[in-house]
């Protein structure tokens, strides 16, 4: 979304799979340790004139927490966002000076709460996750174009059938809207949670992306 609205993004990442596979999505990816300083010096950046924020999205709180603390060494105002892999460690994340903090469970516990009256839309995902494994669950978030053409895409005999919309989560109102009907209005910001195949998925966000495009 950020590159859509024509923002300069930069990856900093020292795994190299990663790496090329962020190259391979059109970003600019910088092969460093985004929690040492020497990173920023030999980058010669200046968090204040040439940052707008930082998101820290390691798949470790430990390594989320190093960065943050590192860049709050050369710049106090920066804002920092970040994801939470546990929630024990959210304390820690805001001391380290993280402004905004995104615990993906807190989603899913919205999701479960409202499948919980549901008992056979809850076999079904029992299902889909247990038997077969190329399934998948995944979320899109929607900007305003995406959103206007979300059910339009969705409709495709492509999708009709194979792909499932479970719900949408609007997190102005913190609400989760399970089975959403196709008349509904699809707000920017939303996020859509769908299941299907990894191939499937990829292939509805790819015609998500060119209706936006169009």
């Amino acid at each position: 979304r950020l590159a859509s609205h024509k923002n300069t993004v930069v990856i900093l990442e020292k795994n190299h799979e990663k790496v090329v596979s962020a190259q391979n999505d059109g970003f600019l990816v910088l092969t460093f340790d985004s929690a040492l300083l020497h990173t920023y010096h030999t980058m010669q950046l200046d968090f204040n004139t040439q940052v707008n924020s930082v998101i820290l999205l390691h798949e470790s709180d430990v390594l989320n927490v190093y960065t943050a603390l590192t860049i709050r060494e050369l710049s106090k105002s920066i804002p920092l966002l970040s994801i939470l892999e546990k929630s024990e460690n959210r304390r820690k994340l805001t001391l380290a000076g993280i402004d905004e903090i995104v615990y993906t469970q807190e989603l899913v516990g919205l999701m479960s709460k409202e499948i919980s009256g549901k008992p056979v839309a809850f076999e079904v995902i029992h299902a889909l996750r247990s038997e077969n494994g190329g399934v998948i669950i995944e979320e899109i978030i929607l900007d305003a174009a995406m959103a206007r053409h979300f059910f339009e895409v969705e409709c495709q005999e492509l999708f009709q059938k194979r792909l499932i919309i479970l719900g949408l989560y609007r997190g102005e109102m913190k609400k989760f809207l399970f089975n959403p009907d196709v008349r509904m209005v699809v707000d920017e910001g939303d996020i859509a949670i769908v299941i299907g195949t990894r191939t499937l998925i990829n292939e509805f966000k790819a015609l998500l992306h060119k209706k936006v495009r169009r």
